[in-house]
């Protein structure tokens, strides 16, 4: 008797896509039964799309269960919905396989314990890579209309609550951005402003304060009631910071400000001041965009 179990996974992070796993379950479960000689073990299921392995804990529970002979075998829909790329793929097929446990890709066909599997997983592989770059290019292109159409949807920074899509002050996190912004105008650092939050007990989600998250908030247009859209991109499913390399939006007034744009200016003109050090009798230049202003490469100001 073969001990089986069922590996389904969800290709985006959208909450309507958990009907798939109950569907992939379900089909899984009856293509097993229909074997006299298999037992259904389990069905390990992840809900999110992770970028890798180690992002999906039910997957690493089935390996595990795998290594302590628990499973002979492994069925998943598809190569696309096991593993991310060829190289991981191929990775955990042949551990699997030299401890005896074989993967079933239903959609192409595939078992991995016939000796032929290996060249079959790479031609596969490769065409699922190709379709992963055409949808990422697609997304790609859809984000980029959006941006230069103003439409913004911003994640969650501390001094705002997001609220359908919006950024909304929240009063207490506001009121500490703002003492933020002053103490460093008036002239405190970023460590001594850190540890005043601390010593008060005024602590973020995340936890104390640092000079870095300091740091973080006074170089962040969005308290000024602005945003800059992509500031990052995607190449070879690697997140690059975009220093012109593609265009970049400047959206005015998407949001309720925290902090006047002459408070915020005047922070921006003192982190230069202290940026721009003596280096072998030249200054380092410390390029920075400040609201209103469009210096960066490709940079579109919006107005919303």
């Amino acid at each position: 008797m073969k001990n089986i179990a069922a590996y389904a996974r969800v290709s985006t992070k959208k909450e309507e896509q958990e009907s798939s796993i109950i569907y992939q379950s379900a089909h899984f479960q009856a293509l097993i039964e229909k074997d006299k000689n298999a037992v259904f073990v389990s069905i390990y299921a992840d809900k999110k799309s992770g970028k890798n392995t180690r992002q999906r804990p039910q997957f690493n529970e089935m390996l595990k269960a795998a290594r302590r002979g628990e499973i002979d075998y492994i069925y998943t829909k598809s190569i696309s919905r096991f593993a991310r790329n060829l190289v991981e793929t191929l990775k955990i097929v042949r551990e699997l396989r030299e401890i005896g446990v074989g993967v079933y890709f239903d959609n192409e066909n595939i078992d991995t314990l016939d000796s032929t599997s290996d060249f079959m997983l790479s031609i596969y592989s490769i065409v699922a890579e190709g379709e992963l770059e055409n949808m990422s290019e697609n997304v790609k292109i859809m984000a980029r209309k959006r941006f230069a159409s103003g439409s913004v949807e911003l994640s969650k920074i501390f001094g705002y609550d997001l609220k359908n899509k919006k950024l909304t002050p929240n009063p207490a996190e506001a009121a500490v951005v703002r003492e933020v912004f002053e103490r460093y105008a008036d002239g405190d650092g970023h460590d001594k402003i850190a540890r005043i939050m601390n010593n008060r007990g005024v602590f973020r989600q995340q936890g104390k304060w640092t000079a870095t998250n300091v740091k973080l908030i006074l170089r962040n247009e969005k308290y000024t009631g602005d945003a800059i859209l992509q500031k990052t991109y995607t190449e070879n499913l690697k997140k690059r910071k975009n220093n012109g390399e593609i265009p970049q939006y400047y959206v005015e007034n998407n949001h309720e400000a925290i902090v006047s744009r002459e408070l915020y200016e005047k922070v921006q003109a003192l982190r230069e001041q202290k940026l721009l050090k003596p280096s072998h009798g030249e200054f380092r230049d410390a390029p920075e965009v400040h609201p209103g202003q469009a210096s960066a490469p490709d940079m579109h100001v919006l107005l919303s």
